[in-house]
């Protein structure tokens, strides 16, 4: 079962990546040539991250513990966000929505 409070906090991110993503788009120039195609490049490590083609990924739990608590921190991992505690949920999702807005920011600013 999730959480409202989970739910709330997923579709916020969604939610600010979907906006960002759109003014992107809709304030492009024919100069600038963007699309979703170079939003989705610029920012892959913000909706995924893929650590089965690193070689450098420790086998150790402590690795494997801190590479899921970072995908977790991503789009498509964020549904693994495993707590019930409202203020820890909140904090999560408020940190990932502003680093959705920052990375935006700095990547299309």
């Amino acid at each position: 079962m999730c959480p409202l409070k989970k739910t709330v906090g997923m579709m916020k991110c969604i939610s600010a990546y979907y906006n960002c993503a759109f003014k992107v788009l809709k304030d492009t120039t024919v100069e600038q040539k963007r699309s979703y195609l170079v939003v989705r490049d610029k920012l892959k490590d913000l909706i995924s991250k893929n650590d089965k083609s690193d070689p450098n990924v420790k086998a150790d739990g402590k690795a494997n513990l801190d590479r899921e608590r970072d995908s977790q921190s991503t789009l498509t991992g964020m549904k693994f966000f495993n707590t019930f505690v409202d203020s820890e949920i909140e904090r999560h999702f408020d940190n990932l929505k502003n680093k959705i807005h920052e990375k935006f920011k700095n990547e299309f600013s």
